[in-house]
């Protein structure tokens, strides 16, 4: 049987550059981690500047693992979904009441508009029927019998003005029952 000498300076050699290969390899993983590592961290970072403001208000952490922070974000990408039809429907409903609004106080604004350009002492509102779609106003007109102009009420565009009633009273004034309707 030869002998072999496991401690031959040749076979030291080669262990050494073995070693020194180990490491270097080693060394070049290890710096390739870190930096893929610190490539995702600025990345991160970047995110959390940009977009720190955004997930802040909407109260989204992001942990760092892509999958998570996708299924996080995809979530409340649904629940703002969600809420946003909800708003959506809110201001249908509210645009649908200020119309309402809009077409009462311009009933309103008409009916002062006609009682300030009558002719009449006295103006008296005795009944008020409001809806949406037929309107109507019963008011007395008080009139000076001294006075030589005669009445006169001047009728916005889209309503019907009739004379339900007129008497003197007292030999000094006149009273005239009108009725403002607006609507079909």
């Amino acid at each position: 049987m030869a002998m072999v000498n496991l401690h031959s300076k040749k076979r030291k050699v080669r262990l050494l550059y073995l070693l020194f290969f180990l490491i270097f390899v080693l060394a070049i993983a290890m710096l390739g981690n870190v930096l893929v590592m610190k490539a995702f961290h600025s990345r991160m970072k970047q995110l959390e500047i940009v977009k720190g403001p955004l997930f802040e208000q909407l109260n989204i952490s992001l942990r760092g693992i892509p999958g998570i922070d996708a299924e996080t974000i995809s979530e409340k990408k649904n629940v703002l979904i969600i809420q946003e039809a909800k708003l959506a429907r809110q201001l249908k409903e509210l645009d649908k009441y200020l119309a309402e609004k809009r077409k009462e106080i311009k009933f309103f604004n008409d009916l002062q508009e006609t009682l300030e350009t009558s002719t009449a002492e006295k103006k008296l509102i005795t009944k008020i029927e409001y809806n949406a779609e037929k309107s109507s106003v019963l008011y007395y007109l008080i009139y000076d019998n001294e006075k030589a102009t005669p009445p006169s009420v001047k009728v916005p565009e889209g309503y019907l003005l009739s004379i339900i009633g007129k008497m003197n009273f007292s030999n000094l004034y006149k009273l005239s029952l009108m009725k403002l309707e607006s609507g079909e």
